[in-house]
């Protein structure tokens, strides 16, 4: 989702209407960054409310529109980062549902990324998967 400093300023204005029109456009990309750090859905879903819950206290103090994509998915990766702590690293030992779909070169594929450890999988997500530059990366 892109967006416009004209919505993030509504939202740190307290319209709260703009703040969930916003949320709503993040939640699908920041909960899939939160899954591929703690390989849990209900973790990952705890963590993007967290996130969410941080950027809508946090956003009046950012100081460039321009950056909040990279800047939200900071705090979703920190966020995801806290409950997989809080929750003790619990990983999943079956099968995603998405890898019993997949072709076999796909399976493979995602095989080889969930055996990854949380901070390169997100890394490689970030890049190819939303385009992030390697510098924009680092910051995970």
């Amino acid at each position: 989702m892109l967006v416009d400093a004209e919505l993030l300023k509504r939202v740190s204005d307290g319209d709260r209407e703009a703040a969930g029109s916003l949320v709503e456009g993040l939640w699908p990309d920041a909960y899939r960054i939160a899954r591929m750090v703690t390989k849990n859905s209900q973790t990952a879903e705890d963590a993007t409310q967290s996130a969410c819950i941080e950027m809508l206290n946090s956003l009046p103090r950012l100081r460039n529109p321009a950056s909040f994509r990279s800047w939200f998915f900071r705090l979703v990766t920190r966020a995801a980062y806290r409950e997989n702590r809080r929750s003790g690293w619990q990983e999943l030992v079956r099968p995603l549902p998405e890898q019993a779909e997949a072709t076999p070169e796909q399976g493979d594929l995602r095989a080889a990324i969930w055996s990854l450890n949380p901070r390169e999988r997100l890394v490689l997500t970030l890049h190819y998967h939303y385009g992030y530059r390697s510098h924009e990366t680092l910051r995970c």
